[in-house]
């Protein structure tokens, strides 16, 4: 029989796969992973090879929903010996009748997601359909820029050193006719917001100068970049059109 191989990831080149079981796993055979959320996975097939490995099918035991799993990231449940994360291969089979059942259930929730998305996909669309109709009726073709209002929800851990935040709301609320960054030009859109009219009038402390790398550019915001809380930025025009995006805030939320 050939030697069959498959890829060491720590060093990026082929190595012999060893007679360790873990590429005829049987479907009905239950993965158990430790860490995030500790899931439970049931293999309903194999899909291929990857790596030289096989390449199974799973079955969320939570959602009830596909995965894929590769025979070279799996260890046995004996040979578990810290709480690293990890899929384990457990001594627990489900029987065939089981096993179709789950597959059934996830296959309707696969056709489920996949009309769930295109009606996402269509309301995104329409939306960007109507909002590009208001912006082409409050907004001349002479403009360069838009002032757009921004609610940012803080995402941070300060436990893990991660800082970071999430955009909830964007609404436009100005617009120019040049791409210079002017304060002044925030602020006056700032005041015709309600959200965001505390900042018209704020101190210096609320103008935030970050054009470096990974910097937020110009703003105006009561607090750090990844705070809880309005702020206003300035959205240059380079092409024809103005994003996507945009013209869905404007669909969702017209202020002129």
């Amino acid at each position: 029989m050939a030697t069959v191989y498959k890829i060491d990831f720590g060093t990026g080149k082929l190595k012999p796969m060893t007679e360790d079981g873990k590429d005829d796993l049987e479907v009905g055979r239950i993965l158990q992973m430790r860490g995030y959320d500790n899931p439970q996975f049931i293999i309903t097939g194999k899909t291929g090879r990857f790596g030289g490995g096989t390449r199974y099918q799973v079955v969320n035991l939570d959602t009830h929903r596909f995965r894929i799993k590769d025979a070279y990231e799996l260890m046995f449940i004996s040979e578990k010996k810290d709480n690293r994360i990890q899929t384990y291969i457990t001594d627990k089979i489900k029987t065939p009748d089981e096993v179709a059942a789950l597959i059934a259930e996830a296959l309707a929730n696969e056709k489920a997601d996949e009309k769930a998305r295109a009606e996402a996909k269509a309301k995104v669309e329409a939306d960007v359909a109507r909002g590009r109709a208001l912006l082409a009726n409050h907004i001349p073709p002479a403009a360069k820029a838009l002032l757009i209002a921004c609610h940012d929800k803080d995402d941070s851990d300060l436990m893990t050193d991660y800082f970071a935040h999430t955009t909830t709301e964007t609404v436009v609320i100005g617009w120019s006719k040049h791409m210079r960054d002017d304060f002044r030009e925030m602020r006056k859109a700032a005041a015709l917001f309600p959200e965001t009219a505390h900042l018209a009038t704020g101190s210096e402390s609320v103008e935030h100068r970050e054009k470096w790398s990974m910097g937020n550019g110009y703003y105006l915001k009561d607090g750090s970049s990844n705070s809880t809380g309005w702020a206003v930025h300035k959205v240059k025009k380079y092409g024809a059109d103005w994003p996507d995006d945009l013209a869905a805030s404007m669909a969702k939320r017209c202020i002129f």
